[in-house]
């Protein structure tokens, strides 16, 4: 077992940051920001079984801890909707003393119903339209009201690898796992929005009406600019996948001298076979940024891992 502990800080990152007007730029890409990652490690290789049949394990978990330590002037930096198409504005906020990938929005509180028609009526809202945290108490629903409301990296995340022989065969599976992250599903904004200018899902089939009163999925609204950020987007992206399993077949010497070849092995492998997860999306490893480091956990369709299978044959003169 090998256990690591690691504790970096990070200085100087390269970030878009606000200028002077008079430099003739609204911003420059200059040196600002510092951040610390912590967290450990954990490896253990296992022989589980011997003789005929043979068993061996790889497990390896990891926990980090990212805390942003420092911005220019310590101000929130918004990231906001880059798709210019749901327009729901700032979607993740970089702040000091919390970590890269916070979702930034509303606190959603269900649907507001028939019965509190004059309260809704005070947030110029009406039944059957979102319901939200008035954080601030101030009778509106704005800007003031939102909050960091998840988080796009894992608690943890780990791997395990059995290989298992038996004579000429070999057995390699391998399972990977998130857990503890946010994903802001934001196929939801439309397919769920009511508005009838797109596609839907059948979810709305269950919308709101006076005599459905759902408090999951808003009434039918034509307005296509009536959406906010909220939880009520963020879906838990934590899952298990079988990544990949391979069976093989190493010929035996007694055949391999008669063919005068010094090895022959037989495979079939597949990847991307199996996922256990709860995220309504095509798939929780998929992201609309790709690798960018401070755009994390936005889902906007993304096309999902293929599920390939390969059939080899490994000849050795």
């Amino acid at each position: 077992m090998v256990t690591d502990y690691y504790q970096k800080y990070t200085y100087d990152m390269l970030y878009y940051a606000e200028v002077p007007y008079t430099s003739g730029f609204t911003n420059a890409l200059i040196n600002v920001g510092s951040m610390t990652n912590r967290g450990f490690e954990f490896t253990l290789n296992t022989v589980n079984l011997t003789g005929p049949l043979s068993w061996n394990s790889d497990f390896s978990i990891s926990f980090n801890r990212s805390k942003v330590t420092d911005l220019n002037n310590n101000a929130d930096t918004f990231i906001s909707d880059d798709t210019y198409k749901l327009k729901i504005g700032y979607w993740s906020v970089i702040r000091v003393g919390e970590e890269i990938g916070s979702f930034y929005g509303l606190i959603s509180d269900g649907i507001w119903q028939l019965e509190e028609e004059e309260e809704a009526a005070s947030y110029g809202a009406r039944p059957g339209d979102f319901k939200y945290v008035d954080r601030n108490g101030d009778n509106r629903i704005n800007a003031d009201d939102r909050t960091i409301i998840g988080h796009a990296q894992p608690d943890f995340f780990w791997s395990l690898n059995n290989t298992l022989s038996f004579k000429g065969l070999e057995l390699n599976i391998y399972f990977q796992g998130v857990h503890g992250n946010d994903i802001l599903n934001s196929n939801r904004f439309e397919l769920e929005s009511g508005n009838g200018l797109s596609n839907a899902s059948v979810n709305m089939l269950d919308r709101w009406t006076p005599e459905n009163p759902s408090n999951l999925y808003p009434r039918a609204n034509r307005s296509a600019d009536y959406l906010e950020m909220s939880d009520r987007y963020l879906e838990d992206g934590s899952y298990v996948r079988l990544q990949v399993a391979t069976l093989g077949y190493q010929l035996p010497q007694s055949i391999l001298q008669k063919i005068r070849l010094k090895g022959v092995k037989i495979y079939i492998s597949g990847k991307n076979l199996l996922t256990f997860t709860s995220y309504s999306g095509f798939d929780p490893e998929v992201g609309r940024f790709g690798s960018s480091n401070i755009r994390q956990g936005y889902d906007l369709g993304g096309y999902p891992a293929a599920r390939t299978y390969l059939v080899g044959l490994n000849l050795e003169f």
